[in-house]
């Protein structure tokens, strides 16, 4: 049994490509059976593929007296092999109350920043989980009872970020074989036989009836799941040539998402959000309802701006023919804040990203920067000092070339500014007056002319 259980273990690295020689391995124990003989088999492969072993445990503080039983079992195992010990002590109930999570939210948070912070400590490192094969078809079983798209029903990856899952080819029962054949005790958590979760009321009581119509229905469910994997990896293919194509910034062109037959329009909207969250600090709940509403405002015709509210503080947004995806609401960045700039002079603004050089000229033209067309206003028609804001509701300003006064906002309209950079955009003032929607179009009343005694020339420039 050792021989053949490793062997299998050692199969699924392979084919999965898990793990590099030289890695270090942290194995996330949490007493019971299923990591305990992924802590034993990775130490038993260790000399095959050269890596170094470390054992992780979290106690959530949810079980009182046994909770410490579990957490002294993974210190002995880590002991009884010379491994280095990680301990994470968690309050997850006090964490779900302070951050308005369920437990197992909170639990899940705890975790991956636990994990996260051994990976960094060690300059990178795989976190091996005790994921079985028996636990893959719970999991398809699971979603497919709440409902899931295709990568929901292809059950749990084999990797995912640092996350290894070793023990994705053997049962629950094969490990617990194996743990007996080289002695080596587990603990049960007792919670697992309480059906207060959908997980333990689907391993507790459908699979059991399941296995009298087919005695390997957790071995036909992980089946199942895989080949839905297989699927979702050609669909992940398609997807990631079609952004490479198409990708611009945080956004995608309409028209070529909505070329992409139904299946794989999803998928690439969803690539989309994820993309854009890769910088958030916890996990984005994304469910296929927030995917439906956003293809919602895909479909069709459009001709102005349509939105939806993602999780994480996220919008996507229509926008003159493109969906972004974006941080919900104004941006913040400048958009109170104003600024003065120095003149003549250079000014510095790090939140804005911006480098103003200006000067005054009375006689031969400045060389102010590598600006080919800047602004040039007539000094003497200013008031000082000259600030620099964004937009705030009712801004007004008389666009050169125009007739008359236009709000801010509908200028945005017609110039085709999306929503999602207007907050963005620099406003020059002088004397509470809009001088210049910077990059855009000055206003008429304040520009240079044939009369002009001082000339006022700014240059604007990203300060990176």
């Amino acid at each position: 049994m050792k021989k053949r259980f490793l062997k299998k273990v050692s199969d699924a690295i392979d084919t999965h490509g898990m793990i590099d020689s030289g890695d270090h391995v942290v194995c996330a124990v949490s007493g019971g059976a299923d990591s305990t003989a992924l802590l034993y088999a990775l130490y038993y492969l260790r000399g095959k593929y050269d890596i170094t072993i470390s054992a992780a445990h979290v106690n959530h503080g949810l079980r009182g007296e046994e909770a410490r039983r579990d957490q002294n079992h993974a210190r002995r195992l880590a002991e009884d092999l010379g491994l280095e010990f990680h301990l994470k002590d968690a309050d997850v109930k006090g964490y779900a109350s302070i951050g308005r999570l369920s437990v197992q939210e909170a639990g899940r948070e705890v975790r991956d920043a636990f994990f996260r912070e051994i990976v960094e400590r060690y300059g990178g490192a795989k976190v091996a989980t005790g994921h079985t094969k028996t636990d893959n078809g719970e999991t398809y079983l699971m979603r497919l009872i709440v409902g899931a798209g295709l990568e929901g029903l292809s059950g749990i990856p084999p990797i995912n970020g640092f996350y290894i899952r070793p023990l994705i080819a053997v049962s629950r029962g094969e490990a617990e074989e194996f743990l007996d054949e080289i002695g080596v005790d587990y603990v049960t958590d007792s919670s697992n036989l309480e059906n207060k979760y959908l997980r333990n009321i689907i391993r507790n009581e459908i699979i059991p009836i399941l296995r009298e119509v087919n005695p390997n229905v957790e071995e036909s469910l992980a089946e199942t799941a895989a080949e839905y994997r297989r699927l979702f990896e050609t669909v992940r293919e398609e997807v990631n040539a079609f952004m490479e194509k198409n990708l611009e910034g945080n956004s995608l062109p309409v028209d070529a998402l909505n070329s992409l037959p139904e299946g794989l329009k999803g998928e690439a909207v969803k690539e989309l959000i994820f993309r854009n969250a890769e910088d958030m600090e916890k996990p984005l709940r994304l469910t296929r309802r927030h995917i439906e509403a956003v293809l919602g405002i895909v479909r069709g015709i459009s001709r102005g701006e349509r939105a939806v509210d993602l999780p994480g503080g996220l919008t996507a947004v229509r926008s003159y023919g493109r969906l972004s995806v974006v941080k919900a609401g104004r941006s913040g960045e400048g958009t109170d804040a104003v600024y003065s700039i120095e003149i003549p002079g250079r000014t510095e603004i790090p939140r804005l990203n911006l480098k103003i050089v200006s000067a005054v000229e009375t006689g031969a033209e400045t060389d102010i920067g590598d600006d080919k067309n800047p602004v040039i206003f007539d000094m003497d028609r200013l008031k000082s000092p000259l600030t620099l804001r964004t937009r705030r509701d009712g801004d007004r300003f008389y666009p050169a070339g125009m007739k008359g006064s236009k709000k801010v906002k509908d200028f945005f309209i017609d110039i085709k500014i999306p929503r999602s950079k207007r907050d963005k955009v620099p406003i020059l003032l002088s004397g509470g007056d809009i001088i210049w929607i910077v990059g855009h179009r000055a206003d008429g009343r304040f520009v240079a002319n044939e009369g002009t005694k001082r000339r006022l020339k700014i240059n604007f420039s990203p300060l990176s």
